[in-house]
């Protein structure tokens, strides 16, 4: 994007790419971008078993996949998502920002816009 559009044009990506985000989890949950086109989504699931996170995983990729107005042209931008849950794929937050890039990933391997599960199954 910053190549082609320039980077204010890559910037109302980044920022609107967050906004669709921060729309679809909830007030109890964190988005943070930690650099360039990487964030993390932190899900408040206390009490909650694994589909709701993939349900939430599904609400973002369907947002993320319509297409963004950038300076006038449409731009369709899309995201790869790993998922990881404590305790089950570990006790830091190291160990669970691994499991979650690690499934990002094969995500990414399969050309993006996948969802696995934490067994590296595609849903």
């Amino acid at each position: 994007m910053n190549d082609s559009h320039g980077h204010q044009a890559g910037d109302s990506v980044l920022r609107t790419f967050a906004q669709k985000l921060k729309a679809s989890v909830r007030e109890t949950d964190f988005v943070a971008r930690v650099g360039g086109d990487e964030f993390v989504v932190v899900l408040d699931m206390t009490g909650s078993d694994r589909a709701a996170a993939f349900e939430v995983a599904e609400k973002i990729l369907a947002s993320i996949s319509a297409s963004q107005d950038s300076h006038g042209s449409a731009t369709q931008v899309g995201c790869s998502i790993g998922i990881s849950v404590f305790p089950s794929n570990g006790q830091s937050v190291n160990q669970l920002l691994n499991a979650a890039d690690m499934d990002m990933y094969k995500a990414k391997r399969q050309g993006g816009g996948h969802l696995y599960s934490l067994a590296g199954q595609r849903l």
